[in-house]
């Protein structure tokens, strides 16, 4: 019954967790020219890739609710990455066609892999792992581009708060089934959205004055440039003068 009540949480909690994901679409206008560089592409590409491997690995060691939380995020993700690529269209072909390839090939390749190839539970466990580590990969960097630029976003923060629920009750459903690929995987990803939720706010003050006292050697070599500059033209016009007068 726990393993059910958990695993029901984390597959409304992922569900949500990748339709916020995809909140960069809605930045989208009728001229999407001037804003597509917002479309956040690789958090789709990852989050698709992470449903993908967890889906197949969820099959084999038959977890029901994360078999059908996996198989609906994979086709949202797809949906989605479908759509930016139609718009990528009109803006880089090139680009546009090299991310069919891409998703096209490896899909494909690892639906074959898995299903007519691999057979160890132990490969399954690693790339659902590795899979969900470039979700939190992503998700850090996310977070660390804010914290650069001193940005505290409430979503942001509520996004945060959604992404550590949704790994703590997935960890909850690993413990249940004692299965460590899941509570290794999860329990990374919990121990960093607590490590965020706790410490933003220290972390911006932080590399807030990190960065300001960064900016302050700068700023003072570029002054310390300037005045040698300044010194040397000075010292050169001197010269200058001094051997004019001369002749």
């Amino acid at each position: 019954m726990l393993k059910k009540i958990a695993g029901c949480i984390g597959f409304i909690l992922s569900l949500l967790y990748y339709i916020i994901s995809t909140y960069s679409f809605l930045k989208l206008k009728s001229d999407c020219s001037k804003n597509f560089q917002y479309v956040k592409f690789y958090k789709i590409l990852f989050n698709y890739t992470a449903s993908f491997f967890s889906y197949f690995y969820s099959d084999v060691t038959n977890y029901g609710e994360m078999i059908y939380c996996n198989r609906i995020a994979i086709f949202l993700n797809l949906a989605f990455l479908i759509i930016y690529i139609l718009l990528e269209i009109r803006q880089d072909l090139f680009d546009c066609i090299l991310n069919i390839l891409l998703i096209g090939i490896t899909s494909l390749t690892f639906y074959h892999y898995f299903y007519e190839i691999l057979v160890d539970v132990f490969i399954y466990g690693l790339y659902f792992i590795l899979a969900n580590l470039l979700v939190l990969i992503y998700f850090l960097y996310e977070n660390y581009t804010e914290i650069k630029i001193k940005l505290d976003s409430s979503l942001t923060f509520y996004f945060n708060i959604i992404f550590t629920l949704t790994s703590f009750f997935w960890l909850i459903y690993g413990v249940l089934y004692k299965d460590n690929y899941i509570k290794i995987s999860f329990g990374i990803e919990f121990f960093f959205g607590i490590f965020l939720i706790l410490g933003k706010k220290y972390l911006l003050k932080i590399i807030g004055e990190s960065s300001e006292g960064f900016n302050d050697i700068i700023n003072d070599d570029l002054n310390n440039n300037q005045k040698k500059d300044m010194d040397n033209t000075i010292e050169f016009e001197e010269k200058k003068t001094k051997k004019y007068e001369n002749i």
